[in-house]
């Protein structure tokens, strides 16, 4: 499967051929190395944070190989691809901030 990446820092795009049965790449070698990298960290945490969300975590079991991990990868990274989309959890809000222990401690108003 191509992908294809942009880095939000860096106007280029860098396609690259994804072979989801094995988990491998091919295509640029230091953006290759960057995924494979921190795939290899996350997997060993066994969950990966939302960049933008950095209290929602989402679990790592197979990122070279499971489409939604190696979108995460790639957003922790910088990058986007089209073709991997970011699934992003369902959080319920009930308007309240909690502590650490679940004592409600404020109210959030819109």
């Amino acid at each position: 499967m191509e992908i294809s990446l942009t880095h939000e820092d860096m106007p280029e795009t860098y396609l690259l051929q994804w072979n989801q049965a094995e988990g491998t790449f091919e295509g640029d070698p230091e953006v290759i190395h960057h995924i494979t990298l921190m795939a290899g960290w996350v997997l060993e945490d066994g969950y990966a944070s939302y960049p933008d969300m950095p209290t929602a975590t989402y679990p790592i079991t197979d990122p070279l190989k499971k489409s939604d991990e190696l979108a995460l990868v790639c957003k922790i990274l910088g990058y986007t691809s089209p073709q991997l989309p970011l699934v992003y959890p369902e959080l319920e809000f009930d308007g309240w901030v909690r502590d650490e222990h679940g004592n409600i401690v404020d109210q959030v108003l819109f």
